[in-house]
């Protein structure tokens, strides 16, 4: 009953309908939205979402307060231990029976978009946040290995482990989006093609401290050590120990396979990555680096000059296509 509640909040929230939620029809299976039946156990999500509406995030709030003090109110007579495990039991649920389904040109993939605001967002934003990613892993070739460093809560590398002869190392020092990256790939039975490492990549190997600007699963802002302080005027929310290597060495001591394709997204960390990863780089056909909040000497020097230098040149067309947050350099043949 509660997780009904919860999820004909959530799909009214979708279909735009925000009048009286306690008209809705809270039946075991189907609710009528508009009188569009919509089945309860799946939330779909489509090849072209439609626009976001103008203050989602606001109403967002508003109706997880209603749902919340739904709960709340359902539950004020039991004992507290009750009352626990109902709350649990009922995260249990959505998160079990509201996989977000995405069909892809290859095949199907499942995300828990209940473990947080953020991967409730790449779910429901995930063909249209960047278009360009998604066409440039389309092009890897057969037997190909995807280097995701910083991986998050695995989109891009679920996505690309939809063919089956690719493999993936994916690279995520969060501890919590960590969390929800194995979730997400024991979700697609795809442990036989992706390799989830929890460990940071920088110029050294040694131990560091990943500081985050938010504690929640997918969020965006964690950075290593003193460079937090110079990209953000605040505290972190929370900072979680953790092992960095250079990618150089964590392939040559670990045998991992020769990456074919690299994806970095390390919130401003890229110029430490690549200055480790020289050796390992000389192989590379293409990396995809994310550029947003840099300036153009940052990106000259940090990025296009050490690339260059090993054969990598950008393909100026993808600074127009999708987000255009990202640049991706080929090898020059």
């Amino acid at each position: 009953m509660l997780s009904d509640i919860f999820l004909s909040i959530r799909l009214k929230q979708r279909h735009g309908v925000v009048g009286n939620l306690m008209q809705a029809d809270f039946g075991p299976s189907i609710a009528a939205i508009d009188g569009l039946p919509v089945r309860y156990n799946l939330a779909h999500v489509g090849a072209s979402p439609a626009p976001p509406h103008t203050g989602t995030t606001s109403m967002s709030r508003k109706l997880a307060a209603i749902a919340g003090a739904l709960v709340k109110m359902t539950t004020a007579l039991t004992s507290s231990r009750q009352r626990s495990r109902t709350y649990a039991r009922v995260i249990d649920d959505l998160s079990h029976s509201g996989a977000a389904r995405l069909s892809c040109q290859r095949g199907t993939l499942l995300l828990n978009p209940y473990r947080s605001a953020h991967c409730a967002s790449a779910a429901e934003r995930f063909f249209s946040d960047e278009p360009e990613t998604l066409a440039w892993i389309d092009g890897f070739a057969n037997d190909a290995v995807f280097f995701d460093i910083g991986a998050s809560i695995g989109v891009f590398s679920l996505y690309a482990a939809l063919n089956k002869t690719t493999r993936v190392i994916a690279v995520e020092p969060n501890g919590l989006s960590f969390g929800t990256l194995v979730e997400h790939i024991a979700l697609n039975a795809m442990d036989d093609r992706i390799s989830p490492l929890c460990l940071a990549l920088g110029a050294a190997t040694t131990l560091e401290h990943l500081h985050l600007k938010q504690v929640v699963s997918g969020a965006g802002g964690s950075s290593l050590g003193a460079s937090f302080a110079q990209q953000y005027d605040a505290a972190p929310g929370f900072s979680q120990a953790i092992t960095c290597y250079t990618l150089d060495e964590l392939v040559d001591k670990f045998g991992l396979p020769a990456p074919t394709y690299i994806k970095i997204d390390v919130d401003g960390l890229e110029p430490d990555i690549l200055r480790g990863a020289r050796r390992t780089l000389a192989g590379v056909e293409s990396v995809m680096m994310e550029v947003e909040h840099r300036s153009d000497d940052d990106i000259e020097q940090g990025l296009v000059t050490p690339l260059r230098e090993l054969g990598l040149i950008e393909d100026l067309k993808i600074r127009t296509m999708g987000s255009g947050r990202n640049r991706l350099y080929c090898r020059q043949r």
